[in-house]
């Protein structure tokens, strides 16, 4: 996490204050104290925009909030307990607005958040609140908790996971502490909120490594049996980089954040490759049990699994070959296995030399679309049935073999093929 320098912090406040300036202005008159606070104020500190604003009032209730806003906007309460309103106004993003969780004042109030960083808020006026030295843990690149009150909620273990993959950062002794206490709850967690910070691992983060050495520094590696071949710091630092390097060949490819989260989880359950003779499809039961401990979609999982069972494994670029290949990674593809083969920095080049042929073959983005299909064969004089499906499948196979390359040869193969075997 690089902090921006004093002017660009300062520009970047002035243009979060001048988007929300008017609803600061109609709280203000209404007899509130508003306050911009979270991840808006941490990124406007590291020079960089950001999507998420809210805004925290002082001296308002939630009814009075609403009124004063309401001549702006839409208002909508949301959140479990209906204690946060969004404000949506006709050209700009959405704005969330909350009344302080208690009547102690700012301070207090940012001393119930997570970490150095989200406990800092802006005032009206610009003048930046940093009673935990935020500021300073920015500058450091240091994860640092606020309060006791981290304790509250476990998932902020996970969190930490994350904004580390994300920023690259460490975690401070005393965080790690408090994060190996809280070890115990982790398997008292929603399976969705899990993968809600797990996913942003993936999908979202530039150095997901780091995020792994927040999980070793902290001992929540126990928490997920599939990945305990990481507390060896070698193989830690290992896969770490292999994940790193996949983010960053991903989104060189142009990848969008789900297919970046599926390289990099399949790096995660690859490992280090010190058990080649590990089998196939125990490497691919290992990825469901893990995506499925956390919480992952099975759009996800599907993918990550067939990349597994293939592994990083060195194909020879020719037409059958990549033809076979292709199909065994489906639902994944072929651009995605070359990613992982190149970051686990095993058979790179022929990795990439069988994409290449895939691309011309057609067969980069999916497997080769079956030459025979069912109504060729029932026009060819042979019954529906089980036998038919049989039929398909070894027809597709002798396809995937080069036994025939247009339809009329495939009718033909399969003729012979069905009388043979009847």
């Amino acid at each position: 996490m690089i902090l921006a320098s004093s002017t660009e912090r300062s520009a970047a406040i002035d243009a979060l204050l001048a988007a929300t300036r008017p609803i600061m202005m109609a709280l203000q008159r209404a007899g509130g104290t508003p306050y911009l606070v979270g991840g808006a104020v941490r990124d406007a500190l590291r020079g960089a925009a950001s999507h998420d604003q809210d805004l925290e009032v002082h001296g308002l209730s939630l009814d009075a909030i609403a009124s004063a806003v309401a001549p702006l906007g839409r208002v909508e309460a949301v959140g479990r307990s209906y204690r946060v309103l969004k404000l949506y106004r006709a050209d700009s993003t959405p704005l969330d607005i909350a009344p302080a969780p208690d009547g102690r004042g700012i301070v207090a109030a940012l001393g119930r958040r997570d970490f150095t960083w989200n406990a800092l808020a802006v005032r009206a006026d610009g003048e930046l609140v940093d009673p935990y030295g935020g500021l300073d843990d920015l500058r450091a690149r240091l994860i640092r908790h606020v309060s006791p009150a981290f304790d509250d909620d476990p998932l902020r273990v996970l969190r930490a996971m994350r904004f580390a993959a994300r920023y690259d950062l460490r975690l401070c002794a005393a965080t790690a502490a408090r994060c190996r206490a809280l070890l115990p709850a982790a398997a008292g967690l929603a399976a969705s909120r899990i993968w809600g910070e797990w996913e942003r691992w993936a999908m979202a983060a530039a150095f997901p490594g780091a995020g792994l050495r927040v999980l070793a520094e902290t001992g929540w590696l126990e928490a997920y049996p599939e990945l305990q071949y990481l507390v060896d710091p070698e193989r830690l630092q290992v896969v770490g980089r292999r994940c790193t390097v996949a983010a960053a060949l991903a989104r060189r490819a142009g990848f969008d954040p789900a297919r970046c989260g599926i390289v990099c989880f399949a790096l995660l359950v690859l490992g280090d490759d010190t058990d080649p003779a590990l089998l196939p499809e125990t490497r691919a039961n290992t990825a469901t049990t893990l995506l499925t401990r956390l919480g992952a979609p099975h759009r996800i999982i599907e993918p990550i699994a067939a990349l597994c069972r293939v592994g990083a494994a060195c194909v020879p670029p020719d037409d059958r070959a990549v033809a076979r290949l292709a199909w065994q990674l489906a639902p994944a593809d072929m651009r995605l296995w070359e990613i992982v083969c190149a970051a686990s920095a095993q058979a790179g080049r022929p990795a990439r030399a069988a994409l290449e042929l895939a691309e011309a073959r057609g067969v980069a983005d999916r497997p080769a679309e079956p030459l025979v299909q069912g109504r060729d064969l029932i026009g060819a004089g042979i019954a529906g049935g089980p036998t038919l499906g049989s039929l398909l499948r070894a027809a597709y196979q002798a396809q995937l073999d080069g036994a025939f390359a247009t339809t009329e040869a495939g009718i033909a193969w399969a003729q012979a093929h069905y009388r043979t075997a009847h």
